[in-house]
């Protein structure tokens, strides 16, 4: 390891740093603030030129120097160096540098370094010790071996040498061989060697073998072909040998090695001569011998033969005949041999001058005999002579066997069957007519004729035989299909029957009490029970006579009941014509006859329908008619069933409209009075609060009464019914309007990432905070891959709440390519906040779900009941729908869904109660507000609508309204705002109704306090203070030209009451042929009325308050007075 140290300068812990050529005066570092530089791979000690070497070091800088590192480097002896920038400042650096190649020699140095913010280095060396290599020898012939030929009469010749010495150092570079090129080598060889030195002075030698192969000469002999016999051999032999100047000598010998005589004489005929030359001296030691052999002819005298008196015709298949041949004196051997291709053969023994041989004949034609005579000495052989023998074609027979008979039908392959004595084709005709095997004759006696054609035309003529054939009448082949089995009076049965006999088919019937059959086959029924057919055909030409016959079964015919479901019934009224009119299908009887019978109806287990009094639901009702027994032969009874609903009976409700009563009155027998005609349960509760009415103390002004009742008996359906209640002042207490301080109420929103690949199904949930419920959810797609779909191409499955405070998503991509969205929760905290020590519950129960079949567009209904609006709309499919609309209708929440895949749905919602939970005897309103907009998509486009809530209102559940054809692609809750994405794919514009429920971010009002109202908190105010006016009465006044009038009442406070009223529509409902919605504002006004006294406020209508007041169809609405609410009665 290597420090590097700063030198003291003084005695007071100074020291001098040189940083970029300034010497600065720093304080002395501590021993932990060193800088240090150290390998952590050292290079090697030694190393070879051109060896790669690899190495690392690390550093640390000065940092009480202020000093950090910045990058490193490294220098060599030869380029290029090496330099890294770390891109920052830090305390500590490592580098390294891998297979650098040593150049240099006898000694390569290495510098490494650091460099240094302050712009100073960190350095260390290091040294290799460098050895020269030694030279390589190139292009060395294989195995260090030379393998030369002999080229001259003295050897080989040496070639011109590629040797040379190579090293990674000094590259390329001459060598020096000896041999040198040129120089002439004998038999068998020498050694020699190879040497290079380079630069370095480093000599590299290497020894060679050289090998040297004696050379093969060419012998060159063109002797004449022939010689006259007795010419000596001397004239022949002239051999020579290539290349020219190799000294050697020539013998001669004949085939069987046998040395020929230069003076001895030529024989007659060929004889084979071998030329040998045998290199002497220097040639000898360095060539090897050659050979030529040549063919050498002497010529022969001229011999003659010819036949004595041969025959000259025969007739193919005699017996071998003799011939005999005669040669002349010359001695040599006579032969006689058949011509090649003649259709004979010939046995001969030689003979010197006369020879007989045997032919023998092996077809018809012309056999040539040939006879020869043999060379003999000096005498040729004789010319050839020859003699023709014409050969005459021999005649075949003919066998000729069959059976005695065949049938009509068969046909002659297993008659024509005659063979022949000699190869050939054998064709069949009658009186001259050809017949094959194919052929059928008809019924009789035949003389067939079977003529050979030999394949061997040449040699053998054609032949014949005759052979008398019979033929006998075939069967009918009459076969009947078979008839199914029928049932009486159902049609008219066809008997069907094939055969090959021409004859005309007869029919006929064993069992005429069944059926009858005509001359067709028709068969017509008689009664029931089996019918027998039997088929014949007469004897024909060809045929024989024959008879078959069919059955089958004829069951009783049933006739067929036409009855239909009858209509429903209410509980009560007794089965009669009405219901039970089934009628008998006259027009199934056969042949025009109806059979005579009786019609009995029955329900349940068989008990008797008429009269009967079912109970209240689904019955099956059961028609059986049973024929008279002069028909049961021919007919069985028939059963049809139907349903009939029987609905609930409706009890009659008695209910007179209470007396007014004064402000604190409890709620009890006077009021709730209800009576009905059948035993049963009664409910009561005011306006559309939630809990039973009775004990309950209304506030000041106009009420309605409901009662729901529940009979006992399950025949008869629940019935409601209201009558109205007037809440006057008690002459010595105001109108108590309940604690004036108010709640706040908290919304939120939850989001989650929603991806799907191509062709997944994908189910996703998002869960509200602690303490929240889920008001709605939705799933938004963002995306689709360019290319592969569009956003209608993701389809919602399910989007519900499966928790009270979790939302799940389920949305499948049908695109081809990866998909984008989210999935988003609307969240209401459950409980208000806290305000003098109490918050009130959010009061939420479960609307009854509904599961439909989805077998076309469906509309769904889910309800919640009188003084709740449904929240958290879900639904959940089993395949793609589109769900068209999702929206508010008064207190219920409608679902209309196209199935596109889909066959059942399950619907869902939640209720929020108007009111919160009562704590410390009173409780509060929620304001909800509905907020409607009509929009309008272009054709093609993508659009993003806001729906949007007022001041302190937020969005809570959001409905939709859609054209068919346009695509929602989701919604996103936003805090006062909802923003739907509406995809429109179709070429015109399409439009949608949006809805958003909207609920205030605090409380309103306050009623039915069993407490005494909570006093006014008192604080320092200024004399300018202002206060609130009170609603004085419970009617406000219709005045013309679109105008009401209410009475307020500022109360003691020393400060005057300003403000702002209002008039909203009270619940949902139909005014003048259109909806009225819940919370439709309908008149407005602001107010300043003078402390203690009271005054009127006009209010103004709105467009829609004034076309539904002038309608005289409403007759109460709420009024708000600020943060106070008040059912109102309209007086005209």
């Amino acid at each position: 390891m290597t420090k590097l140290r700063a030198r003291a300068l003084t005695r007071t812990g100074l020291v001098g740093v040189l940083v970029a050529g300034i010497l600065a005066l720093v304080p002395v570092a501590p021993a932990s603030a060193i800088q240090t530089m150290a390998w952590t791979t050292a290079p090697p000690a030694t190393a070879a030129l051109g060896q790669p070497v690899s190495f690392a070091w690390t550093g640390t800088a000065n940092t009480f120097l202020g000093a950090r590192i910045t990058g490193c480097f490294a220098n060599f002896p030869d380029s290029p160096n090496y330099t890294n920038t770390f891109g920052g400042n830090f305390t500590t650096g490592n580098c390294n540098i891998t297979n650098r190649v040593v150049t240099t020699s006898p000694t390569y140095t290495i510098q490494v370094g650091f460099n240094l913010s302050t712009g100073g280095q960190m350095t260390m060396n290091w040294n290799i010790s460098v050895q020269a290599v030694s030279p390589t020898l190139m292009s060395l012939p294989t195995g260090n071996a030379l393998s030369l030929t002999a080229n001259t009469s003295g050897g080989a010749t040496v070639p011109a040498w590629n040797v040379y010495g190579y090293d990674s150092t000094y590259g390329t570079y001459s060598a020096t061989c000896t041999p040198a090129a040129g120089t002439i080598i004998s038999a068998p060889g020498t050694t020699g060697s190879c040497s290079a030195t380079n630069p370095g002075g480093q000599t590299t030698t290497q020894a060679i073998t050289i090998n040297v192969a004696k050379g093969t000469p060419t012998a060159i002999w063109n002797p004449a072909g022939q010689y006259n016999a007795g010419t000596t051999w001397a004239s022949v032999m002239n051999a020579s040998v290539t290349p020219a100047g190799l000294a050697g000598t020539w013998t001669y010998s004949d085939g069987n090695a046998n040395p020929i005589n230069s003076n001895a004489a030529i024989p007659v005929g060929t004889t084979q001569v071998t030329a040998t030359f045998n290199p002497t001296g220097t040639t000898g030691t360095n060539w090897k011998s050659a050979t030529v052999t040549r063919n050498i002819t002497g010529i022969q005298t001229t011999q003659s033969v010819s036949f004595s008196s041969p025959p000259s015709s025969k007739t193919y298949g005699n017996a071998p005949f003799a011939v005999t041949a005669v040669g002349t004196s010359g001695g040599g051997q006579v032969a006689i041999n058949a011509q090649a291709g003649s259709p004979c053969t010939v046995a001969s023994p030689s003979g010197t001058t006369t020879v007989s041989a045997t032919v023998t004949l092996t077809g018809a034609g012309s056999c040539v005999l040939l006879a020869n005579q043999a060379a003999s000495g000096s005498y040729t052989a004789a010319p050839q002579g020859s003699w023709t023998v014409a050969v005459g074609k021999a005649t075949p027979s003919v066998s000729y066997t069959s059976a005695s008979q065949i049938t009509y039908g068969t046909t002659l392959a297993s008659v024509l069957n005659a063979t022949g004595s000699v190869p050939g084709t054998i064709t069949y005709t009658i009186s001259g007519t050809p017949v094959s095997a194919s052929t059928v004759l008809n019924a009789g006696t035949y003389l067939i004729t079977a003529t050979l054609t030999p394949t061997d035309s040449a040699d053998y003529t054609t032949a014949s035989a005759n052979l008398s054939q019979t033929v006998t009448r075939a069967d009918a082949g009459l076969s009947v299909n078979p008839v199914a089995d029928t049932t009486y009076g159902t049609g008219v049965p066809q008997i069907t029957a094939s055969a090959t006999s021409p004859a005309t088919r007869q029919y006929s019937t064993s069992t005429a009490s069944v059926c009858t059959v005509s001359s067709s086959g028709a068969v017509t029924l008689a009664g029931t029970g089996t019918c027998t057919v039997s088929v014949s055909v007469a004897t024909a030409a060809n045929f024989n006579a024959s008879t078959k016959s069919v059955s089958f079964n004829v069951a009783k015919a049933v006739p067929s009941l036409a009855w239909s479901s009858p209509a429903d019934i209410t509980y009560g009224t007794a089965l009669g014509a009405a219901q039970l009119e089934a009628v008998l299908n006259t027009s199934a009887f056969p042949y025009g006859t109806p059979a005579m019978g009786d019609i009995v109806y029955t329900y349940g287990s068989g008990l008797p329908a008429y009269g009967a009094v079912l109970g209240a639901g689904d019955h099956v009702l059961t028609a059986t008619w049973t024929p008279f027994a002069n028909f049961a032969g021919r007919y069985g009874p028939v059963t049809r069933t139907v349903s009939i609903h029987v609905a609930k009976a409706a009890p009659t409700l008695t209910w007179a409209a209470p007396a007014d009563i004064t402000d604190g009155t409890a709620l009890g027998a006077d009021q709730l009075g209800a009576t009905a005609d059948q035993p049963g349960t009664f409910t009561y509760i005011l306006d559309d609060e939630t809990g039973p009415a009775t004990g309950r103390k209304p506030a000041i002004g106009d009420h309605v009464l409901h009662v729901r009742f529940v009979p006992d008996s399950s025949d008869f359906a629940v019935a409601t019914a209201q009558v109205p209640l007037t809440v006057s002042p008690s002459p010595e207490a105001p109108d108590v309007l309940g604690p004036a301080v108010q709640h706040q109420v908290d919304e939120q929103r939850v989001e989650t990432q929603a991806d799907l690949s191509a062709g997944e199904t994908r189910t996703i949930s998002v869960g509200c905070p602690s303490g929240y419920v889920a008001s709605d959810g939705s799933g938004r797609v963002d995306a689709v891959d360019q290319g592969t779909g569009t956003l209608a191409d993701v389809r919602v499955l399910e989007s519900r709440s499966t928790a009270l405070d979790t939302w799940t998503v389920t949305m499948t991509n049908h695109a081809t390519g990866r998909a984008q969205g989210k999935v988003f929760a609307d969240c209401v905290q459950r409980e208000t906040s806290t305000v003098d020590g109490h918050r009130h519950a959010l009061v939420l129960d479960q609307a009854s779900p509904v599961t439909r079949t989805l077998s076309g567009p469906t509309t769904v209904t889910v309800a919640c009941a009188d003084g709740r609006s449904p929240v958290a709309p879900g639904f959940e499919l089993d395949g793609d729908a589109v769900v068209r609309r999702s929206a508010p209708d008064g207190s219920s929440w409608v679902f209309e869904v196209v199935p596109h895949g889909a066959t059942t749905g399950t619907f869902s919602a939640r209720c929020l109660a108007h009111r919160v939970a009562t704590v410390d005897g009173h409780d509060h309103r929620l304001a909800l507000t509905q907020v409607d907009q009509h929009v309008t998509v272009a054709a093609g486009q993508v659009a993003e609508l806001q729906t949007t809530c007022g001041d302190l209102a937020r969005g809570i559940v959001g409905g939709w309204s859609l054209d068919d054809g346009l695509v929602l692609t989701g919604a996103d809750p936003r805090a006062k705002t909802r923003a739907t994405r509406l995809f429109n794919p179709t070429g015109a514009p399409l439009s949608a109704d949006l809805t958003l429920e909207c609920l205030d971010t605090r409380t309103v009002g306050g009623a039915d306090s069993t407490a005494a109202p909570v006093p006014p908190v008192a604080v320092a105010a200024p004399a300018a203070q202002q206060s609130v006016a009170r609603l004085a009465s419970s009617a406000v006044t219709v005045l013309a030209r679109g105008r009401i009038s209410a009475a307020v009442v500022c109360g003691d406070g020393g400060t005057r009451c300003t403000g702002t009223v209002s008039l909203v529509a009270l619940r949902s409902q139909r005014v003048a042929g259109r909806v009225l919605r819940k919370g439709t504002v309908l008149a407005t006004a602001t107010y300043a009325v003078a402390a203690d006294s009271a005054g009127q406020v006009v209010l103004r209508t709105t467009r829609r308050g004034h076309q539904t007041l002038r309608a005289h169809g409403l007759r109460r609405a709420q009024l708000r007075i600020d943060d106070q609410v008040r059912t109102v009665r309209l007086r005209r």
